[in-house]
């Protein structure tokens, strides 16, 4: 399984186009906020999507399960970045929940 981070967007949903048309299982985590035409599209190529957000360890963990490879397409866009609060430093110095054992064994 293949779990793309980033799948709502231009390149993100053309790695699961690809992925898919190869055969590939795919997992794309989506914000609660992703357009639902989108997702629909994602759905439709037979795309699993798990809700969550980068910010939220428990929802990373859900989206990382049986999962053996992840492409991250995400980057912060300039009206929604917001120093200290949505940059990968913040996102994994504020965890509310304890990284699982896999998280860890990789630092």
């Amino acid at each position: 399984m293949i779990l793309v981070v980033g799948a709502t967007g231009l390149v993100g949903g053309e790695a699961c186009r690809q992925f898919t048309a190869a055969g590939m299982p795919v997992r794309a985590l989506i914000r609660p906020t992703a357009k639902p035409d989108k997702v629909d599209g994602l759905r439709s190529l037979g795309v699993d999507t798990i809700v969550g957000d980068l910010r939220d360890a428990r929802s990373l963990v859900a989206a990382c399960r049986d999962v053996d490879a992840i492409v991250s397409t995400v980057s912060s866009m300039p009206f929604s970045y917001e120093p200290h609060d949505n940059d990968i430093s913040a996102t994994t110095s504020r965890r509310s929940t304890p990284a699982p054992a896999w998280a860890e064994a990789t630092r």
